[in-house]
């Protein structure tokens, strides 16, 4: 049997609906990248934080946060949990809208998050795929 690429993928086409931040999580290019939408207050930030918990126990990679379906600002308290994912792995935060986009940049307590315009952005700064990894 030839050798097959599996890329894993984890959707929760609901989870906006039901006021949860993670659309989905995949591997891709040698990273994990978690779309999150909706609203980023205080309450989305605990199960954004166990969807990047699970991703690092699987497998620790670069953490890619695709925020192009987020449509609101962000609660402060999200620079200090990518802070704390930064100390394990690289954090990329990618196509902000613009109030978040901010935040995230304008962080002057060393987060150490890198911003990024767009997906494919963030994807090349995380590095190189690992061979055999998704598309």
């Amino acid at each position: 049997m030839a050798d097959s690429l599996i890329c894993t993928t984890f959707p929760t086409p609901s989870a906006s609906a039901a006021g949860q931040p993670v659309l989905n999580r995949r591997l891709r290019n040698g990273a994990w990248v978690v779309t999150v939408g909706g609203p980023l207050g205080v309450q989305q930030l605990p199960p954004l934080r166990h969807a990047l918990q699970e991703c690092l126990a699987e497998d620790r990679r670069s953490l890619v946060l695709d925020l192009s379906a987020t449509h609101s600002a962000a609660h402060p308290e999200l620079l200090a949990l990518l802070g704390e994912f930064r100390s394990q792995t690289a954090v990329y935060a990618a196509g902000a809208p613009t109030a978040l986009r901010s935040l995230l940049e304008g962080a002057a307590d060393g987060t150490g998050v890198r911003v990024a315009g767009s997906l494919g952005e963030a994807l090349d700064a995380a590095g190189p795929a690992a061979p055999g990894a998704c598309p």
